[in-house]
């Protein structure tokens, strides 16, 4: 294998693919390029599983598909990294769920039930303390406007008292 050409994951991507990758995460498209890299991780693994499964895995042309698509599989992976990285330290929650989803699948646990219970019932959770933290603040402002209309009531009262008791006075 020529070096310029192929790069395997123990000596890491070359300096313009990072700069490629660097330049592609943007907040815009994170979701976009996750998704998109997940999809082309499952396909070549898939593809990787059928050719290992084949009848043909001794055959040149089959090994040298495996290669080409452990290859492309490995490329992926180090490109969703990246964006895991990225997503982590741009304080997205995505690196924090696809680390989990992935440590749930390696456990044999079913991934939409992780999500449910890690991603869905934690922001549910969230919502109804915001839920109850909007509505103290409610009681708070309408108690405060209440206050501040009965005190000017009030006023108002004192000043036409004021007033009636200085008219009569003079009178």
């Amino acid at each position: 294998m020529n070096s310029d050409d192929d790069s395997s994951s123990n000596e890491g991507a070359r300096p313009e693919e990072e700069s490629k990758t660097k330049v592609n995460l943007t907040q815009e498209n994170v979701k976009e390029l996750i998704s998109s890299l997940l999809l082309s991780v499952v396909e070549y693994l898939t593809k990787i599983c059928v050719t290992c499964e084949g009848d043909d895995v001794a055959d040149p042309q089959s090994v040298k598909n495996l290669m080409k698509y452990i290859y492309k599989f490995e490329k992926s992976l180090k490109k969703l990294q990246k964006i895991i990285e990225y997503s982590n330290n741009q304080s997205y929650d995505l690196g924090i769920v696809i680390k989990g989803l992935v440590k749930a699948v390696d456990e044999y646990a079913n991934p939409y039930e992780w999500l449910y219970d890690n991603v869905v019932d934690k922001y549910l959770r969230s919502g109804e303390k915001l839920d109850d933290t909007l509505s103290i603040i409610d009681t708070l402002q309408t108690n405060l406007l209440e206050r501040l209309q009965v005190s000017k009531i009030d006023q108002e009262k004192t000043e036409t008292q004021l007033v009636d008791e200085s008219t009569t006075s003079m009178g």
